[in-house]
């Protein structure tokens, strides 16, 4: 239950960074067509295909968190993860309130 609450706000988080990177507008389109064309690579051209891979990315997000959502097996913690969540279980950890202001490591 508590993996599906986190999947759920990840593809909310995602749909809302979405929804706030606005498409190019159409006419844009066509100023990209002419400096592939021309071989410009001018910094509005490099912009759209950033925004454009970045909805993309966004996109992808919003469907694999849903996707998850919807699986009925859990799936298992990454080993790179592993030892952190464990030390943050059985307490070793302290966030940056419990040392002053500064981060503690690990």
């Amino acid at each position: 239950m508590q993996d599906r609450y986190i999947y759920k706000a990840v593809e909310q988080a995602c749909g809302q960074l979405l929804s706030m990177l606005e498409p190019p507008p159409h006419d844009m389109q066509e100023y990209l067509d002419s400096t592939e064309s021309t071989g410009a690579d001018g910094i509005t051209a490099v912009l759209v295909r950033e925004i454009k891979r970045e909805r993309v990315l966004l996109l992808r997000c919003v469907q694999a968190f849903q996707q998850r959502q919807q699986e009925a097996d859990l799936r298992p913690v990454p080993t790179t993860l592993a030892e952190p969540l464990a030390r943050l279980r059985s307490g070793q950890v302290h966030d940056a309130t419990c040392s002053g202001g500064r981060a503690q490591e690990f």
